[in-house]
């Protein structure tokens, strides 16, 4: 019984640790960013802001169904009309 008890205030301890309000920090590796807005521009695509997560995306593009995207506000690539962004490069829809 003793054993039990010890595992239930265990188990509930480790449920109210999980569910804080706390941020989680995120590391930016400004290589990365940095690397694709060189690859957008070398592939003649222009670095934009963008007002939802999809982007310029080539799945966006391709999609069959509206896609779900994030309202996230972000940077990504703008390849033109007809062109999309496939995450690493720029590619004909």
């Amino acid at each position: 019984m003793k054993d039990q008890i010890i595992l239930v205030l265990l188990v509930g301890a480790l449920l109210v640790a999980g569910c804080t309000n706390e941020e989680i920090p995120v590391t930016k590796n400004p290589d990365i960013l940095d690397n694709s807005e060189l690859e957008c521009s070398r592939v003649g695509g222009t670095w934009e802001f963008f007002g939802n997560g999809c982007v310029d995306s080539c799945f966006k593009e391709r999609s069959e169904e509206p896609p779900i995207c994030t309202d996230a506000m972000t940077y990504g690539c703008d390849c033109g009309p007809d062109r999309c962004w496939n995450g690493e490069t720029c590619e004909a829809n």
